[in-house]
């Protein structure tokens, strides 16, 4: 018979590094990722509100977290478009943006490669007036703010005074002088970007005309929807003008205007009631087309 073979010996030295935790490979996806444009950023929590918002913002959000559900949606959709081979390599294209719950004809078809807010199809505006003339009871444009569908600001501008302010109303508008004297840009300037962000917009705001009037803007009366004209709120809260503030409060439960006004807060809330009535609001104006008492008032 021949010798019994012997398995070789195990080399301890050659298994024991598999066994050091710190050597044990880590799985891509628990790093950081990054932007599209190469710009290494953390990746931010899907639901988590903007930094530095205010109370009013955050109740707000309560009512409605799918805002920022839907911008996580926007960057995987980003990730996605990077990598199929269906999209093509040119520098403006990427993925179409769905949003639960809301009208897809509503809403912008492309979100760009950059993280700059983007334009939807409808947009919230509000201003802030400080006071001209003798008694200062002149409105002189101040500030304007503008949001999308999904409460981003794409627009938030201090304008230098075309006139002598005689009154700053600053526990309303929380402006000073200095404010605009050192960060006001020219009338021309902001009313042109404003017109040609709003230009083929829906536009939303709570006594709109104001603030189309302090801009000598118009807008096509058939893309205007002005929540203090909505006649269900009119009717239940009993007046013909509800303020931002009455309707905020009694129907999205925030409490906004306790001191100095926030432009782009109150286009947030305006825009959230605009999209919490919105199927309702556009069914009845489809239903009033047909009828020639009601042409034209869109608003309603």
């Amino acid at each position: 018979m021949g010798k019994e073979k012997k398995p070789p010996p195990v080399k301890s030295e050659r298994i024991a590094p598999l066994l050091d935790p710190s050597r044990v490979h880590k799985p891509q996806g628990k790093k950081t990722t990054k932007n599209i444009n190469n710009s290494e950023k953390p990746t931010k929590n899907a639901n988590s509100a903007p930094t530095a918002v205010s109370s009013n913002w955050k109740a707000l959000l309560s009512k409605n977290p799918e805002i920022w559900k839907n911008k996580k949606k926007c960057e995987i959709s980003k990730i996605s478009a990077k990598i199929s081979s269906k999209i093509s390599s040119k520098e403006d294209e990427s993925e179409t943006i769905w949003f639960d719950g809301v009208d897809p004809e509503l809403i912008a078809e492309k979100c760009s490669k950059d993280e700059k807010p983007k334009l939807t199809r409808a947009l919230a505006i509000d201003c802030e007036m400080v006071g001209a003339g003798p008694s200062g009871v002149e409105n002189l444009l101040a500030r304007v703010s503008i949001v999308n569908q999904r409460s981003e600001a794409v627009l938030d501008k201090i304008i230098r005074p075309t006139e002598k302010v005689t009154d700053y109303r600053t526990d309303i508008t929380g402006l000073t002088a200095k404010m605009l004297k050192e960060r006001g840009e020219p009338f021309e300037t902001v009313q042109q970007e404003v017109a040609t962000i709003l230009a083929g917009k829906l536009l939303i705001g709570h006594a709109i005309q104001n603030d189309l009037s302090a801009l000598f803007l118009t807008h096509p009366r058939r893309m205007i929807r002005d929540t203090q004209r909505y006649l269900p709120f009119k009717k239940e809260l009993g007046t013909s003008r509800p303020s931002l503030r009455v309707v905020a409060k009694k129907y999205i439960g925030v409490d906004i205007q306790q001191g100095a006004h926030d432009s782009v807060e109150d286009a947030r809330v305006t825009m959230q009631l605009y999209m919490m009535v919105k199927d309702d609001w556009e069914k009845s104006l489809f239903q009033r087309k047909a009828t020639p008492n009601h042409e034209g008032n869109q608003q309603q």
